[in-house]
């Protein structure tokens, strides 16, 4: 198992350098002047939601390294926030993967289908199952970067940028605007990510030379 972690830890890494491409390069780009269905059925989106794809796989395997890496301490807390952490990756993945196959071919071919969605008053299936996918992913990550800082084994910035970003980004998108808060949030959740990535990768190198 520990031949798996040098590759989670670049997983890691890359999942964060990923997601401030995706939220302050890609997401800027897009015409908030278009409409849901309008955005969908654009390249762009496309590009979007595959580099957010790619993001959850990613951090499926950052988060086993990191886990693996601590298991030896791991306390129920630990476990419990692990399984979290891995059902929200999932989630998210399952999320994307719906808006890359089904939102953009629907919004391509029957634009109509996802007006009559969005028409419908509260939430729709569509914004609830974005809920549950991004609630499982935000509690997960959070109670999973408590449990790396109670061990102390990592530096304690890493978890806490990530902490800040998931607090962040909906904060600041509800007091300035939502593409600022997607870009400072996720700024600070990809530092958190590539700086517990690159010291992951640092310990198990340096225990390999020990070795």
């Amino acid at each position: 198992m520990n031949k798996l972690i040098p590759f989670s830890a670049i997983a890691l890494c890359s999942a964060g350098v990923l997601i401030v491409i995706v939220n302050a390069i890609v997401t800027p780009f897009f015409d908030t002047h278009l409409s849901f269905e309008q955005q969908a059925a654009s390249t762009l989106f496309l590009l979007r939601q595959g580099l957010s794809a790619i993001t959850a796989i990613l951090l499926f395997f950052g988060s086993i390294g990191i886990y693996l890496s601590l298991c030896n301490k791991a306390n129920r807390h630990g476990f419990i926030s692990f399984i979290l952490v891995s059902i929200g990756n999932m989630v998210l993945l399952a999320q994307e993967w719906g808006e890359i196959f089904i939102i953009h071919q629907l919004a391509q071919t029957t634009p109509d289908a996802l007006v009559k969605i969005e028409a419908i008053e509260n939430f729709n299936q569509l914004d609830l199952g974005a809920i549950i996918a991004f609630s499982f992913f935000v509690i997960g990550w959070i109670l999973f970067s408590i449990f790396i800082m109670q061990n102390n084994v990592y530096k304690a910035v890493g978890p806490i940028l990530i902490i800040s970003g998931l607090f962040a980004t909906p904060i600041l998108s509800a007091v300035l605007s939502a593409i600022i808060g997607l870009i400072i949030g996720n700024t600070l959740v990809g530092l958190g990510w590539f700086m517990l990535g690159r010291e992951l990768f640092y310990k198990i190198r340096s225990q390999a030379i020990a070795i």
